[in-house]
């Protein structure tokens, strides 16, 4: 089985481009699978989390999601409030809506991604489309009743491009992110593209785990381990050298600091030589 590649570039140039009308809120990012352990939701503050370094680690946790077999999909509205206990949940989280959307299925009768020729930002799911139109400032929605009234309005721009679609017309709709996998069918995985939007792409900066492995795969398993988010192997990971891994958010901050402390001292290099033949375990725990 192919498996699709990944594009931490697309993510971040779609999420720019979505979050640009807002100067505040959290843009939820929320991980599903039918097959794999729970992953936890997580917030992000904007525009602080979609600038340099902040949106490289953002966009790298996206794709080690999708790496891992979840599909990833991201809140199309902010969240007024960040991830955790006493916040408001559903359609009273969102405060603002900057944009209208759609989810054009390939299977309706009628459908074609030329209908989306108007739409600012197109992403190919893998089974249709996803199209946004993008307001140039937000609209404010405070009650019930004016959530209900945008919740019209996209509908009714769905509706004006091919009656018929999928209703995804809530305020709390999440939507897939470009350059992650649609795990759907997990022995048909389907690339998720950014068709159209994102202006112009960021490039990275080569991190010390990629010049040093030669594995760009390392720098999204380092960005969700920062983030908390790899937990523990149950069984524990044996390595070939005996040792044990448990903690794989650990590890992984283990092998940054190895590549930190070798580069600026030769005598750390016997530290880097342990994680490095550690390491070959933890890539076949997740990739195979």
């Amino acid at each position: 089985m192919a498996i699709p590649a990944t594009d931490a570039v697309q993510a971040i140039a779609f999420l720019r481009h979505l979050f640009k009308p807002y100067q505040d809120g959290f843009i939820e990012i929320r991980p599903l699978s039918k097959h794999k352990p729970h992953a936890n939701r997580t917030t992000y503050r904007i525009p602080e989390c979609l600038k340099g370094e902040a949106g490289q680690a953002l966009s790298q946790h996206i794709i080690s999601l999708a790496m891992r077999g979840y599909d990833v999909y991201v809140g199309v509205c902010p969240r007024a409030a960040p991830e955790g206990p006493g916040r408001k949940l559903g359609k009273e989280s969102i405060e603002y809506v900057g944009a209208l959307w759609l989810d054009l299925d390939s299977k309706v009768p009628g459908s074609s991604q030329g209908l989306l020729d108007n739409c600012d930002i197109v992403v190919s799911t893998g089974n249709g489309w996803h199209g946004y139109k993008v307001a140039p400032t937000p609209m404010r929605v405070t009650s019930t009743k004016e959530r209900t009234a945008v919740e019209a309005k996209v509908r009714s721009f769905a509706n004006s491009i091919l009656p018929g679609t999928d209703n995804v017309s809530n305020v709390d709709r999440i939507l897939r992110v470009p350059g992650t996998i649609n795990w759907k069918d997990v022995d048909n995985p389907k690339p998720v593209e950014l068709l159209k939007g994102g202006g112009m792409k960021p490039t990275y900066k080569v991190s010390l785990l990629v010049e040093e492995f030669g594995d760009a795969r390392l720098d999204a398993l380092l960005a969700s381990a920062k983030a908390g988010e790899l937990g523990h192997a149950s069984p524990m990971i044996r390595h070939a050298s005996g040792r044990y891994t448990g903690c794989l958010d650990t590890f992984f901050l283990e092998l940054e600091q190895a590549c930190v402390k070798s580069k600026a001292d030769a005598r750390w290099t016997f530290l880097l030589a342990i994680v490095r033949a550690d390491l070959p375990e933890i890539m076949e725990h997740y990739f195979g």
